[in-house]
């Protein structure tokens, strides 16, 4: 199952560029905010995204449109 994960996970708009950026686990200002619900908007695989946060309980995290508190 983690392979089927990973996959979609590599066609996600918020990879980012350097693991240093952990701009999506902090909770956003409005701005930022609006800059991840547009990235996650145009995501392909925003459906997986959504399915995998709400099945692993994710919290701390911008996710599928939305931050997860």
């Amino acid at each position: 199952m983690a392979a089927v994960e990973i996959d979609w996970q590599q066609s996600a708009n918020c990879i980012v560029e350097s693991p240093e950026d952990t701009s999506f686990i902090r909770k956003p200002d409005t701005e930022t905010a609006k800059k991840w619900e547009l990235i996650c908007r145009k995501c392909l695989v925003a459906r997986q995204c959504l399915e995998w946060a709400d099945a692993n309980n994710v919290v701390g995290v911008f996710a599928a449109g939305e931050w997860r508190d």
